[in-house]
């Protein structure tokens, strides 16, 4: 019998009798005894029958009040205490999406979930020790806790369509205190991408805003990124007690990019800080001994580290191949107070190929003026045939720290732009070791309020120390191609300078002798070459020049006929001997 239609104005009595009828149909209908009390579960079979999904799956559920899809349907524990493997396993297989609603959930077993699943928040999985828990259908959930690996080898395989994940699912929190430690959740969503599927594996590992706190090393892997929000928005902090980090962590640095048998590519780290905490114990902030191609740092702020902010040397074998490269881009190194190391240390002792380090908007700084010991980017090698470091400078910029850059064995430094602060901050701009026999080529390069232009230890030059080119291009070993000085002087018996760029002063001592004064002293007058051109080819078409120390030489003028005669216009350039 079909239930009459309940009126929309119906009385107390007639609602109760549609209601019986109601009631008595639907048992009717789906196999209930009449006289079966209406519990939950009655009405549940009433509203949420077993779906044809279900029955093709060979599925029962074992509670029908909850929909179609939620793991509790079939008998999933949300308190945790009894295991939740079958009832998971069995929601993939009937729907076409399932649903995890808050509580934990025990997986004693290996299990697969087939099906997509929604993830609300406060619904986390929890698997046994020595338990995989495998999703083949997508995850949706928000950046909150949904997997807890605490136990022993438990691990979360992720389906090969989700490449990207936020380290939050594996209990990464962000606070602005040291409570939860975040290495292990951060850790364990890289090592999940890193499990090929398919075939295929990687992806990136996000991080919300917030300050999230370490006490033991990250371990990046091949084709793995990390990323937070933005370099004032996501920070991983060094978390140990004060100079602590070595006490119960791995390695002696924040980040790890290493391998014994081949090159992590594509795992870059981007828009995040990371601070050290000045911390003694930390060797560097970042140390990637095989971190190459389509890696390195985007939008990165390096902060409060002791010795390096990034370290890469050839440990390992096979660690490089013939050819590498590495990218440092929107990155800032700031050092500690206490810091006499470097912004970036490579050593790079690779006897076939070259390492190439492109810095694209970088800048290096340490706590204060002058900080002594400290350095921005320090390449070279220890043996007499390696540093085959390439450093293409596209814009870096240094301040407050000793050197802006040093450079050994064969490094070398080319791009468009090196400059320091200009204020009194960075005692030498290049300085190269003893040892160096490398070039460098910049289209720019700028002294700034350094105190050394360049500081030569390979050779014996230090006159052109605070002597920037007139153009500021920088060609080194010196070249005479490449002027250090150059001026324009008219007047003739009242010289002044038309332009100048590295000359202190000139002053006519007689006629057709006019004395110029370089700003700074060189090594002696055979280490330095003048050109001078009369720019006067009616009164004065003869010029010569003679050099009577390492900072004057004399400009004399001559008429056609060679008689002495002022010129009302001459140019001079100024060239560094390569000796």
């Amino acid at each position: 019998m079909i239930p009459q239609v309940l009126k929309p104005n119906a009385s107390t009595t007639e609602f109760q009798s549609w209601q019986e009828q109601h009631t008595t149909e639907h048992r009717r209908l789906n196999g209930v005894t009449a006289g079966f009390p209406l519990t939950q579960q009655t009405i549940g079979q009433i509203s949420y029958p077993q779906t044809q999904a279900e029955k093709t799956a060979g599925v029962m559920p074992t509670n029908f009040v909850y929909q179609p899809g939620d793991w509790r349907r079939y008998g999933a524990d949300p308190t945790g205490a009894a295991d939740s493997s079958t009832a998971i396993h069995n929601a993939g297989l009937a729907n076409s999406v399932a649903f995890a609603y808050p509580g934990t959930y025990k997986v004693a077993s290996n299990i697969t979930h087939t099906a997509p699943v929604v993830m609300y928040a406060g619904a986390v999985v929890t698997p046994s020790a020595s338990v995989t828990v495998t999703f083949a259908g997508t995850i949706q959930a928000g950046p909150y806790q949904i997997f807890n690996i605490a136990a022993s080898g438990s691990f979360i395989q992720l389906p090969q369509e989700l490449s990207t994940v936020p380290a939050e699912w594996w209990g990464a929190q962000a606070y602005p205190s040291s409570a939860v430690n975040c290495d292990v959740a951060i850790n364990a969503a890289i090592t999940s991408l890193a499990s090929t599927v398919a075939g295929a594996y990687g992806g990136t590992v996000t991080l919300e805003r917030g300050d999230f706190f370490i006490t033991n090393t990250i371990v990046m892997s091949d084709n793995i990124a990390i990323e937070g929000k933005g370099r004032y928005y996501t920070l991983i902090k060094n978390g140990a007690a004060t100079n602590g980090w070595a006490v119960g962590a791995t390695y002696p640095e924040m980040f790890r990019i290493y391998s014994a048998s081949g090159s992590p590519m594509n795992c870059p780290i981007r828009n995040m800080r990371i601070d050290g905490n000045a911390d003694t114990s930390l060797t560097s902030i970042v140390y990637g001994p095989s971190w190459q191609e389509q890696s390195g740092f985007d939008g990165v702020f390096v902060s409060n580290f002791y010795t390096y902010g990034f370290f890469s040397d050839d440990a390992g074998s096979g660690a490089r191949g013939g050819a590498a490269q590495l990218t440092f881009k929107q990155t800032q190194f700031s050092a500690a107070s206490t810091s006499a190391g470097s912004c970036i240390r490579i050593v790079y002792d690779a006897t076939v190929g070259w390492l190439c380090i492109n810095l694209i908007e970088v800048q290096c700084n340490g706590s204060s003026a002058f900080q002594s010991g400290l350095s921005g980017v320090n390449v070279g090698g220890t043996g007499s045939t390696n540093g085959r470091v390439i450093v293409n400078a596209v814009d870096y910029h240094a301040e407050q720290l000793t050197q802006a850059v040093i450079l050994d064995r064969q490094a070398c430094l080319i791009g468009n732009s090196v400059k320091v602060d200009g204020s009194s901050t960075v005692t030498d701009v290049l300085y190269m070791q003893s040892t160096w026999t490398g070039f460098v080529r910049l289209l720019q390069c700028r002294k700034g309020g350094a105190t050394n232009y360049i500081a030569d230890q390979s050779r014996s030059i230090t006159g052109w120390s605070a002597v920037e080119t007139y153009d500021g291009s920088l060609i080194w070993p010196p070249s005479p191609t490449n002027a250090l000085a150059a001026a324009d002087v008219t007047g003739g018996a009242t010289p002044v300078f038309g332009y100048n760029q590295g000359f202190a002063s000139v002053t006519h001592t007689a006629t057709g002798e006019q004395t110029l004064t370089l700003t700074t002293t060189m090594d002696g007058s055979s280490t330095y070459d003048v050109i001078a051109t009369s720019l006067d080819p009616v009164n004065a078409p003869i010029i010569g020049v003679s050099k009577s120390s390492g900072t004057v030489f004399i400009v004399y003028t001559y008429s056609p006929t060679g008689v002495a005669a002022n010129a009302g216009e001459f140019s001079v350039k100024v060239y560094r001997r390569a000796t």
